[in-house]
């Protein structure tokens, strides 16, 4: 079999409701030069018979398609390192197992990484919340500003991995990979260390690919202090790599941090977590756009030891919601 000139690299893990969908979408591609790399991350259901069974139906397809099998689940940071490292193709493209792409993705992306000589290409998407609706998320627009690029895709919620074509050998001559351990926001820290090592990204405002939000059980759908933790590690982890480089995006990973800790505003119990738990992002809670003028004079008086007033407001709020719940 030739070089791929594309390896996609699906990381399995518990994906069986929604892998069908999923592969067919991979398999049917119009884009032929493909190498397809399923990791099976220990996965405890079918996921991996119902790939296989599927690739019956793709004859043509079954020589691109590699398995590989962990020994132990280590997450999805590790199974996609896994995937990278086997790796043949001249691009990487990472799918999640329970979303799906459009049939021309790989095609339209390939083409424009070509012709514009970039070392990425980034797509719009789509948000599926429910069967027959789909929202549009169109993606930060890239410049020739590398800098005002970045801490506008920073900004943006959805900062991930797999509306990205990037070129094998960014990653290689950078040593650039997913940080293992880590579940949330592990797209965030490794995509934002390949713009600013890229020469040249470009932009498709063209949706193609399904981000699924109708899987419950997805990682990113369960809201927790693992998930809320991992985004302050690889904020952080992200914002001393900058430092190294010799760039400085504080403000704008200390207003992720702070957003994702603004709920310990909402209970005294929680006051002096909020105050420790990164304690640099205090500083910038009044520029934070993130948080609303309440939460940012409750943020700002617990700094300033105004604690009284954060309780105050609190009162406040409990009290207008009580009203609310009382009269409907």
């Amino acid at each position: 079999m030739d070089l791929p000139k594309i390896s996609i690299i699906v990381p399995i893990y518990n994906a069986e409701k929604y892998i069908e969908k999923c592969v067919r979408s991979l398999f049917e591609q119009t884009f032929s030069f493909i190498e397809y790399i399923f990791v099976d991350d220990c996965s405890p259901d079918n996921s991996i018979e119902i790939i296989k069974s599927v690739l019956k139906d793709y004859p043509r397809r079954q020589e691109q398609c590699i398995f590989i099998y962990l020994c132990e689940s280590c997450g999805p940071a590790t199974a996609r390192n896994v995937g990278l490292e086997k790796a043949n193709g001249e691009y990487i493209y990472f799918c999640d197992a329970d979303d799906w792409l459009d049939l021309t993705m790989m095609t339209k992306m390939y083409s424009l990484a070509v012709v514009q000589c970039a070392d990425i290409v980034v797509c719009d998407f789509y948000i599926v919340a429910a069967v027959n609706h789909k929202k549009y998320c169109r993606v930060t627009s890239w410049t020739s500003d590398k800098k005002e690029s970045i801490y506008n895709y920073i900004k943006k919620e959805y900062t991930v991995v797999w509306n990205l074509l990037i070129q094998n050998e960014l990653y290689k001559n950078n040593n650039i990979a997913f940080i293992p351990g880590y579940s949330y926001s592990e797209d965030l820290n490794l995509s934002v260390k390949l713009f600013y090592k890229a020469k040249k990204v470009v932009n498709i405002h063209e949706a193609l690919y399904y981000y699924n939000r109708i899987n419950e059980n997805s990682i990113v759908s369960r809201l927790d202090e693992k998930k809320l933790s991992d985004e302050r590690i690889m904020c952080m982890e992200l914002l001393k790599w900058l430092y190294k480089e010799g760039v400085d995006f504080s403000n704008v990973l200390y207003w992720r941090i702070l957003k994702g800790k603004q709920e310990m505003l909402l209970s005294t119990d929680t006051y002096k977590t909020f105050l420790n738990t990164v304690p640099e992002s205090n500083r910038y809670i009044l520029s934070c756009p993130d948080l609303n003028v309440k939460l940012k004079i409750m943020g700002w008086c617990l700094v300033h030891h105004l604690s009284f007033i954060s309780k105050f407001l609190l009162f406040i709020r409990k009290c207008r919601l009580l009203f609310v719940v009382t009269k409907s």
